[in-house]
């Protein structure tokens, strides 16, 4: 592709502009991104000449995938520049940005997608490694911890900074995953859940009435989210659902029961799922932000502990004629099932990345236990076969990581990814079964026990 950067004159505001050229089944398009404004019409300062640049070909990107086309389509990007000399004192970040809508895999993280994953390292092992074991023999979460991740600015972090945010990609969410992961599934389910399901939902469908009443307490843990898909008879298979809403003057009634729900029994709001008319199958689904304190709701937690899991809160909950006003529809009428899937594409990353950190803190334990461990007068990590036993572990640790940031690359790129997140969950979560499996053995009794 041939590139150039121009530098006119007398270009007044927008501030950055862009365009490219492809060809396409033998014809040539011409496909233009213009900055100036953010989404929310913001004006971007003129020498933010990074954010303007990711601008520019965030709005090309959107123009060529309009069209039927890829990035890597384009035979001629020009950039017009109001200063070209700030573009030139930034080519580093620029290369970056380029890189990330062109199609070059770079899996380098960058300074502030580090920051985010120290901060999260921080938290995970100064304050929810000391709590892990008794909230494991609790099998609960401290409604303080959350208040922290709040203000730590953990839950609210890929959101827009309008609503208490700080704009994360998904790359910086998935690293903040790993690291809770690391440390107690239970809480990184939690996060999960109430950020990716609920929040990033919330986001993309809803209102700016519903974003402006929701988002900001979400962000700060003064609400829990939880996400109310699964039934007792429609696990995977969503599109069978028997819970109903019936239109009743201004209101939707509810009915139905949504089981395994994780943070059900602590949420304060739900996005909860039923049909209009189920003889329309998928279609029939519409979305529901519905306040879990309201009348006609009923509460139950689920017998038993999930292995890992323990402190997850997981709840039975049962809607008896449980009215909704018509403004909390989440999404149009009938669009349920795509708010579902769009959300558990965002679900999906965060369980690969939690596993991930499973699977590197098994092996990071492993090791160390291989290097101090002594019998027969030497190191059990001199022995072969501990050797292979911590080489599979490790390579199923780099595989995982490297479908885990590809996936999580591609949904910051605006890719579709549901192919990616469903084989890098399927692929991580494996892996951590293997990698639990194999530290448990190595350890031998100390890994049985507690």
């Amino acid at each position: 592709m041939e590139k150039s950067i121009v530098n006119p004159p007398a270009l007044a505001k927008p501030v950055g502009y862009s365009h490219g050229i492809l060809t396409q089944g033998g014809k040539i398009l011409f496909l233009a991104g213009q900055t100036g404004m953010d989404a929310t019409g913001a004006i971007v300062a003129p020498d933010d000449v990074v954010a303007q640049f990711r601008l520019a070909l965030t709005n090309l990107h959107a123009v060529v995938t309009d069209a039927g086309a890829q990035m890597t389509d384009i035979v001629k990007l020009n950039i017009f520049v109001v200063n070209k000399k700030a573009y030139q004192a930034h080519a580093r970040e620029i290369g970056q940005v380029y890189r990330e809508f062109f199609g070059k895999m770079d899996f380098s993280i960058t300074d502030s997608q580090r920051a985010v994953q120290e901060r999260a390292r921080e938290f995970a092992q100064k304050r929810v490694a000391p709590l892990a074991r008794e909230m494991d023999e609790r099998g609960a979460m401290p409604l303080e911890l959350v208040r922290e991740m709040g203000a730590r600015g953990l839950l609210g972090g890929p959101l827009p900074r309008a609503y208490g945010g700080e704009e994360w990609d998904a790359v910086a969410l998935a690293l903040c995953y790993e690291e809770l992961g690391c440390v107690d599934s239970s809480v990184r389910g939690f996060m999960t859940v109430h950020t990716s399901l609920v929040s990033q939902c919330i986001l993309k469908w809803g209102t700016d009435a519903q974003r402006e009443k929701y988002l900001p307490r979400l962000a700060r843990g003064e609400w829990i989210g939880c996400y109310c898909l699964t039934e007792p008879n429609a696990g995977s298979d969503a599109a069978s659902m028997e819970s109903v809403a019936r239109a009743d003057g201004d209101a939707f009634v509810l009915n139905g029961e949504k089981i395994w729900i994780t943070n059900g029994g602590i949420a304060d709001v739900g996005i909860v799922f039923a049909s209009v008319d189920r003889a329309l199958k998928h279609k029939g689904i519409c979305a529901f932000l519905v306040d879990l304190k309201a009348p006609g709701i009923r509460r139950e937690k689920m017998p038993g502990k999930e292995l890992g899991h323990r402190a997850s809160d997981h709840a039975r909950i049962f809607f008896e004629n449980c009215r909704v006003p018509q403004t909390a529809l989440l999404g149009e009428r009938g669009q349920g099932f795509r708010v579902a899937m769009s959300a558990l594409d965002h679900g999906r990353l965060g369980v690969a990345a939690g596993a991930l950190g499973v699977a590197q803190a098994c092996l990071d334990a492993s090791v160390a236990f291989a290097r101090t461990r002594r019998q027969f007068g030497q190191r059990i990590g001199d022995f072969e076969m501990i050797q292979s036993a911590l080489a599979n572990m490790a390579a199923d640790v780099d595989a995982a990581r490297l479908l885990v940031y590809h996936a999580a690359w591609l949904h910051a790129r605006g890719e579709r990814v549901t192919r990616a997140t469903s084989v890098a969950k399927l692929f991580a979560t494996e892996a951590a079964v293997r990698a639990a499996s194999e530290a448990v053995l190595l350890h031998g009794g100390r890994g049985y026990s507690n």
